[in-house]
């Protein structure tokens, strides 16, 4: 078996490979360590190993949890102590239909995390152009 179409099979880029295991939830309860649980992400962006952005998008009005903003805030602050630059977009979406898929790109950016604090950017950005931004900035 050739390891390189394991590694990376042909698809189209950013879509839903398999939109029927995207549904499927996993389990975390058995991974506790005290009161230390695992947490998700929804987006990592690797820009040619310099910049790396953090995706995390929510139901409008729903807020980060502290274990989950604490995570991310730490691992920002590594990656930026290494040098490169880094940095957490939180983003909301108002897509209440479940089996309506939710465009990323479209989402507004609520915050965003970089050089330890939290900022946000003046009026209303969609997550596509906040990173657009920050890419190139």
């Amino acid at each position: 078996m050739d390891a390189r179409k394991f590694l990376y099979p042909e698809r189209r880029r950013g879509a839903i490979a398999h939109p029927d295991r995207a549904r499927q939830l996993i389990n975390f309860e058995g991974l506790n360590f005290g009161t230390i649980t695992p947490t998700d992400l929804d987006g990592l962006i690797d820009y040619h190993n310099q910049q790396f952005a953090f995706l995390e998008i929510k139901s409008a009005g729903v807020p980060l949890l502290y274990g989950q903003q604490t995570a991310f805030e730490r691992i920002v602050d590594r990656i930026e102590m290494s040098g490169a630059r880094a940095a957490l977009f939180f983003a909301h979406h108002t897509v209440r239909d479940c089996d309506q898929q939710i465009d990323a790109a479209r989402t507004l950016v609520i915050a965003f995390y970089e050089s330890r604090r939290w900022s946000s950017f003046p009026g209303i950005w969609t997550l596509r152009q906040a990173l657009d931004g920050w890419f190139h900035f």
